[in-house]
């Protein structure tokens, strides 16, 4: 039986449906520019024709000829323009990045659903006055924090900073790229204050910072600020929360309650900062 689910957000996914609908939005403008300058110019050919047969009929040869000649720039131009119809603009990176992070998030939810039973649950979307998790899964044994990660190649990381090798097929080497966002960091920043919110509100239970990587490899890896680094394939639940037992359901259902709040007020608090 798969694990319960409760969104609260799809930065993501939203992400990439909002760029999605700019890049339709501007190929309908496009579309109603390209439309009207067509009928513009339609119009404007219909108008000389007209001019230009008057002269001829009055043997008025010369005027007739710059009124042709004026005709033709205009068919030319009308031509042009309608071999020139818009397209829908390519994804930007930014935006196959956010599908990719959709993607990578799902593919972990598919994964616990195949492992985890209806007693656990997953929060996606959680945030915190740290930012954003991607995905909080709560259960009998504990509370995890996940930063999902879709990155293609061979992760590795030394003093600080992080990076990925992507190789060809033949296995040379196609170069490194340093990873914008540091993802120990990044679930350490959200993850601290909902461990600090839970003990204020009387849950003294750690939050599990995981790192997961959905579409690479690791390397090496030099004491990054995360509980858990794994790939999706390599992901053991049990080294992120051991064997034993540690909540009760009454105190998952308080975990959830609390969870609820603390993401409410300071969605509340963005939503003001960014209105005002």
């Amino acid at each position: 039986m798969a694990v319960k689910r409760l969104m609260l957000s799809n930065f993501a996914g939203g992400l990439g449906a909002q760029m999605k609908a700019d890049r339709e939005r501007d190929y309908d403008e496009a579309c109603e520019d390209h439309h009207a300058r067509l009928i513009a110019l339609g119009r404007a050919v219909a108008v000389a024709t007209q001019r230009l047969h008057a002269e001829l009929a009055q043997w008025h040869l010369f005027r007739a000829l710059r009124i042709w000649q004026d005709r033709r720039s205009l068919l030319s131009a009308h031509d042009k323009i309608l071999r020139s119809a818009p397209t829908v603009r390519q994804p930007s990176v930014k935006e196959q990045q956010a599908w990719a992070g959709e993607t990578g998030e799902e593919s972990l939810d598919d994964y616990l659903d195949e492992i985890l039973g209806n007693e656990w649950l997953l929060v996606s979307g959680y945030c915190s006055r740290g930012g954003e998790i991607d995905r909080i899964l709560l259960g009998p044994h504990g509370i995890a924090a996940f930063e999902v990660k879709s990155n293609k190649g061979t992760v590795y990381h030394k003093s600080g900073r992080w990076q990925v090798e992507r190789t060809g097929r033949n296995g040379k080497s196609l170069g490194w790229k340093d990873l914008s966002r540091a993802p120990d960091a990044q679930i350490t920043k959200a993850a601290r204050p909902l461990e600090q919110w839970l003990k204020r509100n009387g849950i003294n239970q750690p939050v599990v910072r995981v790192v997961l990587f959905t579409r690479a490899t690791l390397g090496s890896l030099d004491n990054p600020d995360a509980d858990y680094i794994a790939t999706l394939d390599g992901l053991d639940m049990r080294r992120v929360f051991g064997s034993a037992p540690c909540l009760t359901a009454d105190q998952v259902d308080l975990i959830r309650k609390l969870i609820l709040r603390d993401h409410a007020y300071w969605e509340r608090q963005r939503q003001k900062r960014a209105s005002g």
